[in-house]
C-alpha cells in the first residue's frame, strides 16, 4: 500500500503494485477493501485484473458476474500464480451447471497448478467452502438431500450428499441445524470406513465452524495430529494459521507444531511445520528463532518444495536485523533457483540492494548491473542505470559513474528523469571533492543541444545555475558573469511560465544575484558587487541568498583591510539571523578579525568574548571545538598558561575522536612546556609524557609524527637530558626519510619539523665536540632537501675550518 501510495496516478508501475496489493487484501479475506483497489482499473483491464474481480465475485456468491469476468481471461497469458485459482473458479462454475466430473477435472487441475504448499491448502479449503446458491434450495430440497444422505450414509457418495446437505443449511441460516447434522454424521461413521471419510468430515467441521471457533480449531489440531491425506493435514495447517489475534492462539499453535516437530515418529509434513513455525516466529520478531527453523528445512531437507520459502524467510529476517550482506547472499541463492525472467530480474535487483544498504557499494554497482544486461521489461532501465550510478559514486568511483551514463541507452521519459538525476549527483560530487575544471566541462556538454536526450526546460534553469556556480569555484569569473545572464534569459523565457514555479524562480534568481556580486569582486568591479549584496539583504530579506551576503561582503572587507567594516557585518548577520547556519560561522570570524587585526587594549578579550558567545549559544555545533581551541590560542599568546591548558585538557576528554584531536594534544605539549619555562620542572615531565604517548601512536600521519617527534625530542632538551633528546631526534629521523611511504606522503609541515629536528641533533652534536658527526647529520637537509639549506651552509663554514 506504501509502495503504490507513494507513486503519482498514471505512473505504469502503480498498476503491477495494485494487483498485488489486491491480491494480498483477497487473500486476507478483506474483500471490500481489495474491491476498492480494483475500482482503480477499467472495466475492460488486463487479464489479472479480470481473474480478481471474478475471486470478488466467486465470494460474494454473484454467480453471473464471476461467469463474466472469468469469460474475459486468457489463461495463457496469466502468471503461474494465477493459473491455480482460474482452474478453480472453472471448476466451481462447472458445479454450479452440475456437471460434477468437469468440476472435480478443474479442481484437481487447480491443486496441480499450484505454486506452493500454502496456495494448495487454499484450494482445498475453498473446495470445502464452496456452497449451493440458496436460492437452488427449497424445505423440499432440503429433506430430499437429507433422506438421499441418510440413505448412503458411510459412502463416498453418503459423504457427498451429506456435505451437500449440511452446507445447503448452512447457506440458509440455519447454522444450528449444520453443526448438529454434521457432528450426527461423524459419529455414525462405521469404524470400517472411518478412516479418510471421518477426515473429510473433520475438514468439513472445522470450514463450518471456522478456526476462529474452539470446535473448528480442535477440528484442524486432529486433523494436522492424524489426518490423512497429506493435502488435509496441509490445509488444516494453514487454517489454524489464519488470523491469529491472540497472543494465546501463537502459543497454543506454536506447542502443536513443536510437539509434532519434536516427535519420534516423523511427521509427513516436517519441512513444512518447520517453515511455517518459521514465519510464526517472524511474524512475532523472533528473528533468532526463526532462521532457525529454515536453516534446519536447508540442512535437513535440502530436497524439500519449501527451500524457496526457507530462503526468503532467512533474507527477509537478515533485512529485519540490518544484517544487509547476509540478506544479499540468501536472495543471491533464491535468485540461483529462480529460472531466468522477470522475477529473477527483480531478485537481481533487491540483492543490489542489500549490498546498497550495507555500504557495499561496488559489489551493488555491480549488481546493477548484471540486471541491467538482463534487459528486463518491468524495472525501469532508467531507475536501475541512477542506482549503480549513485552506488558506484558513494563506492568513490566517479569515472566508473561516468562512463555508465555515457553508454546508458534510454527510451521513455521516465528514463531520462533518472538519467538527468544521475547527471546532477555526478556533477555535485565532482564539485564536493574540487574537481570544478571537469564538473564544468560536463556541465558544458550537458547543456548542448542534444537531441537523443533534450533537456527540459526546468531542467536546463537548473543546470545552467550549476554551471555559471562551477565556473565561480573553477576560477572563472568572467564565464560567471556571462552564465548568470543566461540564467536570467532562460528564466524569461515563454517555457519558464509552465516549466518553473515561482518558488523555484525565486531560488534561482537571488543565487543568481549572489553569484553575480561574487564574480564582480573576483573581476574587481566591487563597487556594483556591494551595491548587489545590498540589495539581496533589502529586497530578499531572510532568503539564503541574503543571509550568505554579508558573510561575502564581510570577507570582502577583512581581506582590503577595513576589519572594522567586515566585524561589523559578522555581528549583525549573528544578531539578525541567530536561526541561521552562517550565525556561527560569522561569530568565529568575527572573533578571527578581532584577534588579528584589532589593536589596542582588550582586543583579545573581545575575541575571546565572541567565541564564547559562539559556544553557549551554538554547543553542538561543529565550530565549537574550534572556538574552544582558539581561545586557548589566544590565551597563551596572552601568556595565561594555565587556562589554557584547562581548555585544551577539557578539549581532550570531550573530543577524543575528533578530527583535529592531534591539535588539541600537541597544544597541550606547547603549553605545559611553556610553563615549565617558569621554573617547575614537572610540566616538563608532564610534556615529555604527553609527547612520547603522541609520537607513538600508530594512526599519525607523517606531518604530524614528525612535529610531534621534535617537540618530544625537545622536551628531553627542556629537561637537559641532551642524550636522550639525540636519541629521539635519529628516531624521527630514520622514521620519517628512511621509510619510503613516509618519505613520498610528508608535507611541507612535516618536512619543516625533519629539519628542525636535524638542526638541533646538529647543535647537540657541535656542543658535545663530535664535528664529523654534525656535519653528516647537517648533510641530511642538502640531500633531502629540506628547509635550512642557508642555515646549514651558515653551520657548516665554522665546523668546516676546524
Amino acid at each position: 500500500r506504501q509502495a503504490s501510495e507513494s507513486l503519482p496516478e498514471g505512473d505504469v508501475r502503480r498498476d503491477g503494485i495494485d494487483i498485488e496489493l489486491a491480491t494480498a487484501l483477497l487473500a486476507l479475506g478483506r474483500f471490500g477493501e481489495a474491491e476498492s483497489v480494483l475500482e482503480r482499473f477499467p472495466d475492460d483491464a488486463a487479464d489479472a485484473v479480470a481473474l480478481r474481480r471474478a475471486m470478488l465475485a466467486w465470494n460474494g456468491r454473484r454467480w453471473e458476474e464471476m461467469a463474466r469476468y472469468l469469460d474475459r481471461v486468457t489463461e495463457d497469458v496469466l502468471s503461474r500464480e494465477d493459473r491455480g485459482w482460474y482452474a478453480f473458479l472453472r471448476g466451481y462454475r462447472y458445479e454450479l451447471q452440475g456437471e460434477a466430473g468437469e468440476a472435480e477435472s478443474w479442481y484437481q487441475r487447480a491443486e496441480e497448478e499450484s505454486v506452493s504448499p500454502a496456495q494448495r491448502a487454499e484450494f482445498v479449503i475453498a473446495r470445502n467452502r464452496v456452497l449451493l446458491a440458496a436460492g437452488d434450495v427449497d424445505e423440499a430440497g432440503i429433506e430430499r438431500l437429507q433422506a438421499e444422505a441418510d440413505e448412503h450414509r458411510g459412502t463416498e457418495e453418503g459423504f457427498r450428499l451429506a456435505r451437500k446437505y449440511i452446507l445447503a443449511l448452512e447457506s440458509l441460516g440455519r447454522r444450528d441445524e449444520a453443526l448438529e447434522a454434521l457432528s450426527a454424521e461423524r459419529d455414525a461413521l462405521p469404524a470400517e470406513v472411518a478412516g479418510e471419510l471421518r477426515d473429510r468430515f473433520l475438514l468439513l467441521a472445522g470450514v463450518v465452524h471456522g478456526s476462529a471457533d474452539e470446535a473448528g480449531r480442535s477440528a484442524y489440531e486432529s486433523l494436522l495430529r492424524h489426518g490423512e491425506p497429506r493435502r488435509v493435514q496441509r490445509a488444516a495447517l494453514y487454517e489454524l494459521g489464519r488470523d491469529l489475534k491472540e497472543d494465546e492462539e501463537w502459543e497454543r499453535l506454536r506447542s502443536l507444531l513443536t510437539e509434532l516437530i519434536e516427535a519420534e515418529e516423523a511427521h509427513p509434513l516436517v519441512d513444512e511445520l518447520l517453515t511455517f513455525r518459521s514465519r510464526l516466529f517472524f511474524e512475532q520478531r523472533d528473528f533468532e528463532a526463526a532462521t532457525d527453523d529454515a536453516q534446519t528445512v536447508l540442512s535437513q531437507y535440502p530436497g524439500s518444495r519449501l527451500k524457496k520459502d526457507a530462503l526468503r524467510l532467512l533474507a527477509h529476517a537478515a533485512w529485519e536485523e540490518r544484517k544487509f550482506r547476509t540478506a544479499a547472499d540468501y536472495v543471491t541463492r533464491l535468485r540461483d533457483e529462480t529460472p531466468e525472467g522477470e522475477r529473477r530480474a527483480e531478485l537481481g535487483v533487491l540483492v543490489a540492494d542489500c549490498y546498497f544498504r550495507a555500504e557495499d557499494y561496488r559489489n551493488a554497482a555491480d549488481a546493477y548491473g548484471n540486471v541491467l544486461r538482463e534487459e528486463p521489461r518491468r524495472i525501469s532501465a532508467g531507475l536501475l542505470v541512477f542506482q549503480r550510478v549513485e552506488a558506484e559514486l558513494r563506492g568513490d568511483r566517479p569515472n566508473r559513474a561516468r562512463e555508465h551514463l555515457d553508454d546508458a541507452v534510454f527510451e521513455t521519459p521516465e528514463d531520462l528523469d533518472y538519467l538527468w538525476q544521475a547527471e546532477w549527483n555526478l556533477l555535485k560530487l565532482m564539485q564536493r571533492r574540487g574537481r570544478m575544471d571537469d564538473a564544468y566541462t560536463r556541465v558544458t556538454e550537458l547543456l548542448e543541444d542534444r537531441e537523443d536526450y533534450p533537456l527540459p526546460h526546468a531542467l536546463r534553469v537548473r543546470f545552467t545555475w550549476l554551471q555559471a556556480q562551477l565556473s565561480l569555484e573553477a576560477g572563472r569569473p568572467e564565464d560567471t558573469l556571462a552564465l548568470v545572464e543566461m540564467v536570467f534569459s532562460e528564466m524569461a523565457r515563454e517555457e519558464a511560465e509552465t516549466a518553473l514555479s515561482e518558488d523555484l524562480k525565486q531560488s534561482v534568481r537571488t543565487y543568481a544575484r549572489l553569484m553575480q556580486a561574487q564574480a564582480l569582486l573576483e573581476t574587481g568591479e566591487a563597487e556594483e558587487a556591494v551595491t548587489i549584496l545590498q540589495e539581496l539583504r533589502e529586497n530578499d530579506r531572510g532568503s539564503e541568498p541574503a543571509v550568505y551576503s554579508y558573510l561575502v561582503e564581510a570577507r570582502y572587507h577583512a581581506a582590503a583591510g577595513r576589519s572594522g567594516e567586515a566585524r561589523q557585518l559578522l555581528v549583525a548577520l549573528a544578531e539578525t539571523y541567530p536561526e541561521s547556519p552562517y550565525a556561527p560561522i560569522a561569530l568565529y570570524e568575527a572573533a578571527v578579525i578581532a584577534d588579528r587585526n584589532d589593536s589596542g587594549e582588550g582586543h583579545h578579550e573581545r575575541a575571546i568574548g565572541r567565541l564564547e558567545r559562539l559556544v553557549e549559544t551554538y554547543p553542538d555545533h561543529e565550530l565549537a571545538f574550534y572556538a574552544r581551541l582558539k581561545q586557548a590560542h589566544i590565551l597563551r599568546e596572552m601568556n595565561r598558561f594555565g587556562t589554557a591548558r584547562q581548555i585544551y585538557e577539557s578539549l581532550d576528554n570531550r573530543y577524543p575522536d575528533h578530527a583535529d584531536w592531534f591539535r588539541v594534544k600537541i597544544s597541550l605539549a606547547d603549553t605545559l612546556l611553556a610553563q615549565g619555562e617558569g621554573g617547575d620542572e614537572s610540566y616538563f615531565e608532564r610534556a615529555l609524557v604527553t609527547l612520547e604517548r603522541l609520537y607513538d601512536l600508530p594512526h599519525l600521519t607523517p606531518d604530524m609524527k614528525a612535529e610531534a617527534g621534535f617537540k618530544y625530542g625537545f622536551a628531553y632538551q627542556k629537561t637537559g637530558d641532551n642524550e636522550q633528546a639525540e636519541e629521539v631526534y635519529w628516531l624521527v629521523i630514520a622514521a620519517i626519510l628512511e621509510n619510503e611511504e613516509r618519505a613520498a606522503a610528508i608535507g611541507s609541515k612535516g618536512r619543516y619539523w625533519v629539519a628542525r629536528s636535524v638542526l638541533h641533533l646538529g647543535r647537540l652534536l657541535e656542543d658535545s665536540g663530535r664535528q664529523d658527526e654534525a656535519r653528516r647529520a647537517y648533510a641530511l637537509i642538502s640531500i633531502h632537501g629540506l628547509p635550512g639549506e642557508s642555515l646549514v651552509r651558515s653551520r657548516l663554514t665554522p665546523l668546516t675550518a676546524r
